[in-house]
């Protein structure tokens, strides 16, 4: 409970925007965010790095290369943590170096892992 609650302490009060991410099995997840920048729904792909798998299988927890396409056609990429917070909650990080970090709050939603997210 411990990390829930340190993770829930870091979130910043401004909200950037939402997202819905689909475990499409092995190791790929697929998701399709909005933001406050942009009109329009995105996508992101997110392949499991090697070696990041849970200890006991979850759809959703490990850390991943993710790619993300945004207006004007740019694509981003980051490294995406997904851990487990608590029975009902996940906590997200997209991190790179040197560049903006994200950080997300989910829950499993019909097989859907569905939350916010936050600049850092």
């Amino acid at each position: 409970m411990n990390e829930a609650r340190d993770f829930l302490a870091d979130l910043p009060s401004t909200l950037i925007g939402t997202f819905a991410i689909r475990n499409q099995g092995n190791g790929c997840l697929f998701s399709k965010f909005v933001n406050t920048v942009e009109n329009r729904a995105m996508v992101e792909s997110l392949i499991l790095i090697p070696g990041s798998e849970p200890a006991k299988p979850s759809p959703f927890e490990g850390s991943y290369e993710s790619l993300w396409l945004q207006g004007g056609g740019a694509v981003t990429g980051y490294t995406v943590s997904i851990v487990i917070l608590d029975d009902a909650r996940y906590g997200l990080r997209w991190t790179r170096p040197h560049d903006v970090e994200y950080m997300g709050i989910a829950m499993i939603f019909e097989n859907f892992l569905v939350g916010a997210y936050w600049i850092r």
